[in-house]
């Protein structure tokens, strides 16, 4: 990188030397929060809690190798700011024993709780009583849906975020049409 007294203006730049420099600063700060991102991308795909104070310091002061996940997840465990992931399922479709699914397939270890309905239902899954949807599904499957009929992703976007406004519109009492 560039070292910033060097992109100071002198008396004797002309205008575009001048425009060269806000360039490369503009550049420069582009590349910084690019790396800041993928930095955080990684200790995200190594399992590190980055919402916890003690993830937040371990992401911002690991002086090692950020393309190597296990790595960075090993030393995480270490320091007690490791997120397991949710536990391996079984056969597709179906929870390995001991396990149960959430709505979205997602396996959820039950021996903690002892009931797997109980986990079930802390997990999004509807009840036994009444017939109900969960607004969150309905959203993700109408995503799903504009992507799959060739939709843009912010199309799928737009669709997603008018489902799940609907149904807070719905909790909340406020389903009149006004124009």
């Amino acid at each position: 990188m560039t070292d910033e007294n060097e992109l100071d203006e002198g008396s004797e730049d002309t205008p575009l030397i001048k425009q060269l420099r806000q360039q490369l600063k503009e550049k420069n700060k582009e590349a910084s929060e690019g790396a800041a991102a993928r930095r955080e991308l990684a200790f995200i795909k190594a399992g590190v809690d980055v919402e916890s104070k003690v993830g937040k310091l371990f992401a911002k002061t690991f002086e090692g190798d950020l393309s190597n996940i296990e790595d960075i997840r090993k030393e995480a465990e270490e320091l007690g700011v490791y997120k397991a992931p949710p536990a391996p399922a079984g056969e597709p479709g179906k929870p390995a024993e001991g396990l149960a699914a959430t709505p979205e397939g997602t396996p959820v270890n039950v021996e903690s709780t002892g009931s797997a309905e109980r986990q079930a239902l802390a997990n999004g899954a509807e009840g036994s009583g009444p017939e109900v949807t969960n607004p969150k599904q309905v959203a993700l499957d109408k995503y799903r849906e504009i992507v799959k009929a060739q939709g843009s992703d912010e199309d799928a976007q737009v669709g997603w975020l008018a489902t799940m406004a609907t149904a807070k519109a719905k909790e909340i009492g406020l389903t009149e049409h006004r124009a």
